[in-house]
């Protein structure tokens, strides 16, 4: 386990999106809209937070989850999570 830097999450928030979306992770961005330009709905938010609190260590409320609007979202709540400061392993990611 690691201090994780932006960089880092962002490159595993994509992973994970490209994964549970099944989206090229090159045409993930920073600014792409979680619905409008990836595709997700309500059951791909649900299974998103599982797979990110798995794997940052950390527990993401269902009200917190809602207001995943982009990718720098998702990316700015673990940054600022205090209890996000090591990346777990895991082989499902």
């Amino acid at each position: 386990m690691s201090e994780l830097q932006n960089s880092e999450i962002l490159e595993e928030v994509k992973k994970a999106l490209s994964k549970h979306l099944d989206v090229n992770i090159e045409m993930i961005r920073e600014n792409s809209k979680l619905v409008d330009d990836l595709g997700a709905d309500s059951l791909d938010f649900v299974e998103l937070a599982m797979v990110l609190e798995e794997k940052f260590g950390l527990e993401i409320p269902d009200e917190d989850v809602g207001k995943f609007t982009n990718v720098k979202s998702i990316v700015d709540y673990i940054t600022n999570s205090d209890c996000a400061q090591t990346l777990q392993d895991d082989p499902k990611l």
